[in-house]
């Protein structure tokens, strides 16, 4: 109980600022909720790369570079479902030949494994520009995602298992590589390294 009339305004105050606070939280989940996704958490896992040739396993000569920028975030779609959007851009410069292959592999560090996700050149992606400088854009406006259908069956990991990607991908367990005409076995290669 307030012991004069000052505690009890600072308590009335105080009262107050609780109930404007509860009230902007519920502005801001209404607003979140009218939204196709949404965000939970922060900003999501962030990953800024670069691929050189002497990542590559069994390193090569090759004055090639290329720059990663991923986002990955888990989100709430309008059917209740959770899941994850991904995005990127990924640019290539000096590369000795056109790109070939372009993936996502499982591997650790001076390991080989088997592609999870086609950039371009396999699975059902198009070929890959034929451009010894180049960009991919994988972007969110408008909403393209990299889709769990994209995701293959390998090492435990289930096709369409996000679930198991996002594992992989927290434990720096995935590598991005690009294959080129002149260097079949990758030109350059970056372990992606979740922030």
């Amino acid at each position: 109980m307030p012991r004069n009339s000052s505690d009890a305004m600072k308590l009335k105050g105080f009262w107050l600022a609780g109930l404007a606070a509860t009230v902007a939280v519920a502005v801001m989940l209404t607003a979140f909720a009218s939204s196709p996704y949404l965000p939970l958490g922060n900003t999501g896992t962030r990953i800024n790369v670069t691929l050189t040739p002497f990542e590559v396993v069994s390193p090569v000569y090759s004055d090639a570079m290329a720059h990663l920028e991923m986002t990955a975030r888990r989100v709430r779609g309008e059917d209740g479902n959770y899941g994850y959007e991904v995005y990127y851009t990924l640019s290539w410069m000096r590369l000795s030949s056109p790109p070939t292959k372009i993936y996502i592999a499982v591997g650790k560090q001076g390991q080989t494994g088997p592609v999870i996700v086609w950039l371009c050149g396999g699975g059902d992606k198009p070929a890959c520009p034929p451009k010894t400088w180049g960009e991919i854009t994988y972007n969110v406006v408008p909403p393209l995602y990299l889709k769990a259908e994209e995701i293959q069956g390998v090492q435990g990991v289930e096709a369409g298992d996000f679930e198991g990607f996002m594992t992989l991908l927290m434990h720096n367990s995935l590598y991005i590589q690009i294959d080129t005409e002149k260097f079949p076995s990758g030109e350059v290669r970056a372990q992606l390294t979740a922030r």
